[in-house]
């Protein structure tokens, strides 16, 4: 009993990384794979996207220099007083399945924050309180 979904988006791809950077260094990274799909039935199968806070940026040209313009993010993160709290996604708006042309690519990256305000504030032994 194998079930149809329809296509409704581009490719997502999540780095389950702790640090952001080491995609990008390591040979070994945990990556998923998804495609938003037509509203469908409960299926243990699929997963939801979204439903948290997130600095977003779109990086256009060849994915090669993307770790600067993740560097270029993690910086104003860091200068607006947020904190990163899950992995990044990057949604391939205009991937090489889309155009030959290098500099024309585009991918939306995709980072959940929360403000340092908001987090749980940690005592001297680090132990939260």
């Amino acid at each position: 009993n194998q079930s149809k979904h329809k296509v409704a988006g581009p490719v997502f791809v999540t780095c389950y990384d702790q640090n952001i950077l080491n995609k990008f260094l390591s040979q070994d990274t945990m990556m998923e794979f998804a495609i938003q799909i037509e509203n469908t039935a409960p299926n243990q199968e699929i997963r939801t996207f979204g439903g948290f806070d997130a600095a977003t940026v779109i990086h256009v040209g060849n994915y090669k220099d993307i770790p600067n313009t993740y560097i270029q993010m993690i910086k104003w993160i860091k200068q607006n007083h947020y904190c990163i709290t899950g992995p990044a996604t990057e949604e391939f708006i205009l991937s090489l399945l889309d155009v030959n042309d290098e500099t024309r690519r585009v991918t939306k990256i995709i980072l959940p924050v929360k403000r340092e305000a908001d987090l749980p504030k940690q005592d001297s032994s680090g132990i939260d309180g």
